[in-house]
């Protein structure tokens, strides 16, 4: 499941770096412009990547009903890390916007497959 978890992840964290940038230029002049773009595109991508690992990565036949909330708190926590740490890595620290979204996904990438494969979609 780890390469299919990366594939499916390449192609939602590439969507979702055009979603972010798309809406970072639409919420300047907002407080907190990255903190708001990278959420929202990260919230977009949470539908897409439920569909594509429980189906693809991870060929679960469990009961959607009982993973989809463990999914979206697995998520929901890693966008709480991911929009902390993009505010304050590219206001803090300074950080180009792309470098900061690189390091993020890195963390966020290893949250959310350990998450998924032993509590999400984990076999009983």
């Amino acid at each position: 499941p780890g390469v299919r978890f990366l594939v499916v992840g390449g192609l939602n964290t590439l969507l979702g770096y055009v979603l972010f940038r798309t809406f970072l230029r639409g919420y300047q002049g907002l407080p907190h412009p990255v903190a708001l773009a990278q959420g929202t595109s990260y919230a977009i991508g949470i539908a897409l990547s439920f569909v594509a690992n429980r189906r693809w990565t991870f060929r679960s036949d469990g009961a959607a009903h009982r993973q989809l909330p463990r999914f979206v708190a697995a998520h929901l926590a890693a966008l709480g890390v991911s929009s902390t740490l993009m505010q304050a890595g590219v206001s803090r620290l300074g950080l180009p916007v792309t470098a900061a979204f690189v390091l993020v996904t890195g963390v966020t990438t290893a949250m959310n497959f350990a998450a998924q494969r032993y509590w999400v979609f984990a076999r009983s």
